[in-house]
């Protein structure tokens, strides 16, 4: 995070992988734009980062038609980039 370089958490379930997201944003310059998309609310990201500037994206979830899963997460990811922040946050995807 201080290198400003992207990264990826992966691993079985279960393993810590959003409790680690969570701890390595804790690293992130109060200045620099955060935006999160997630589908269910786990990173609570202004709430253990008071003060960071955030924007917090929820993908509604379609479980019928996942084509439209798809399409709102790439409306969500187009928006995000549109408002040219330093870091995106992408939740696991479903």
């Amino acid at each position: 995070m201080k290198a400003g370089l992207s990264s990826v958490v992966f691993g079985e379930p279960s393993a810590g992988k959003t409790e680690f997201a969570k701890f390595i944003s804790s690293f992130i310059k109060e200045e620099e734009n955060v935006i999160t998309i997630e589908d269910t609310k786990e990173w609570h990201y202004s709430k253990i980062n008071p003060g960071k500037r955030c924007i917090e994206i929820k993908v509604q979830i379609d479980e019928e038609n996942k084509t439209e899963m798809f399409e709102e997460y790439t409306k969500a990811l187009k928006t995000a980039l549109r408002l040219n922040p330093k870091w995106i946050m992408l939740s696991e995807t479903r």
